[in-house]
C-alpha cells in the first residue's frame, strides 16, 4: 500500500511555508520600487521563464530576524497559556471513557490489531468532532531515508494522511503508538478548523509561520499547534496505560513483578534508571510506576 503513494515529506509536521505578505519584502515587490507597466518596456515572458519566477518566489523565505520578529510579536502563537492547554486536553481526552480503551486493550489481546485500531481512531475522532478522518500508513522505521531516522511520523496536510514510523528509535510499543495517533489526528482537527472558517485562523498562522524541531526545539513544542497535539497525546496514552493497569490479572501482575525483581527495581528511583538505560519499555515504566506509587486514579486525569 505504501508503495503506490507518493508523499511529500516537506508536509509531515514540518510546514514552513511563509504567507504572501512577505511578498512586499522582495525588493521587486517593495512599495518604493513599484512602478507602472509601460508599453514601451513590456516584455512577454515564456512559459519557461515564467515558471522559474513563480519557483523564485514561492522558495522565498523571510531571514532568521524576521522569525524572531514574529515570534516575538505572536505570544498567543508561540508562548500560549500552558494551563488553558492542559484544561481544554483534559476535557478532550476525559470524551473517551475508561469502557472504550478496555474495548480497545480486549480487542488487541484477541491478535486483531487492525481492528483495534480503527475502533480507537474512530472514538478519538468522535471526541475531537473530526468530520474527516485521515488514512493511516504504518512504515518500518528501518525503510526509512536516512534523513527521517529518529522520527515517529506525522501528518501531511495536502493528503490528509498520517504516516507512523515503527522500530528502534520510533514508535515501539503500544502507549507510543496511542500518543502519535492522538497527537496526529489533532492536527488533522487544527487543519480542518482552518478549513471551516475563523476558529482555525490561529492554527492557520501558526502553520504558515511554523518552527521546525532543528531551528529551536524548545519553541517547537511550545507553539500551540504543538503543545495542544504534545498534552493531548500525552494525556490519551495515559488514559490508556491506567485502563491496561486496571485490566491486568493475577498472571499479568506476576509477571509485571518478576520483571521488577529481574531488573533489581525498589524504588522509583532505580525504576528511571531502567527506563533511561532502556531495559524496560515505556508500557513497563509506566505499569510498574502505577503498581509502586499510591497516586493510581482509574482514569488519567
Amino acid at each position: 500500500m505504501a508503495e503506490a503513494i507518493t508523499l511529500n515529506n516537506n508536509n509531515l509536521n514540518e510546514e514552513s511555508i511563509w504567507g504572501k505578505d512577505y511578498l512586499e519584502d522582495l525588493p521587486e515587490f517593495a512599495g518604493s520600487n513599484k512602478k507602472e507597466p509601460s508599453d514601451d518596456n513590456q516584455k512577454e515572458l515564456s512559459q519557461e521563464e515564467i515558471a522559474k519566477l513563480l519557483n523564485d518566489i514561492l522558495a522565498f523565505e523571510p531571514s532568521g530576524m524576521e522569525k524572531e520578529q514574529y515570534v516575538k510579536y505572536h505570544p498567543e502563537i508561540y508562548n500560549p497559556d500552558e494551563a488553558a492547554i492542559r484544561n481544554k486536553a483534559k476535557g478532550i481526552v476525559n470524551r473517551i471513557s475508561s469502557s472504550d480503551m478496555i474495548d480497545y486493550i480486549k480487542t488487541t489481546c484477541e491478535k486483531d490489531w487492525d481492528e483495534a485500531e480503527v475502533f480507537l481512531v474512530n472514538k478519538i475522532a468522535a471526541a475531537y468532532c473530526l468530520k474527516n478522518v485521515p488514512d493511516i500508513i504504518h512504515l518500518d522505521v528501518d525503510d526509512l531515508n536516512p534523513n527521517d531516522k529518529g522520527k515517529c511520523g506525522g501528518f501531511d496536510r495536502e493528503h490528509n494522511i498520517i504516516v507512523t514510523y515503527w522500530g528502534e528509535g520510533a514508535i515501539n510499543c503500544e502507549m507510543d503508538n496511542i500518543d502519535m495517533l492522538s497527537h496526529e489526528l489533532w492536527h488533522a482537527k487544527q487543519q480542518e478548523l482552518i478549513q471551516e472558517g475563523e476558529e482555525g485562523k490561529i492554527y492557520d498562522d501558526n502553520f504558515n509561520n511554523y518552527i521546525k524541531p532543528e531551528e529551536n526545539p524548545e519553541l517547537y513544542k511550545k507553539q500551540i499547534v504543538e503543545a495542544e497535539a504534545y498534552e493531548i497525546g500525552f494525556r490519551m496514552s495515559m488514559k490508556y496505560i491506567t485502563a491496561q493497569y486496571a485490566f491486568l490479572d493475577d498472571n499479568d501482575f506476576a509477571q509485571l513483578h518478576s520483571l521488577k525483581n529481574k531488573m533489581g527495581i525498589n524504588n522509583i528511583s532505580d525504576l528511571d534508571k531502567s527506563y533511561a538505560k532502556g531495559k524496560i519499555s515505556k508500557d513497563d515504566y509506566w505499569l510498574l510506576y502505577l503498581d509502586m506509587t499510591s497516586s493510581y486514579k482509574a482514569t488519567a486525569s
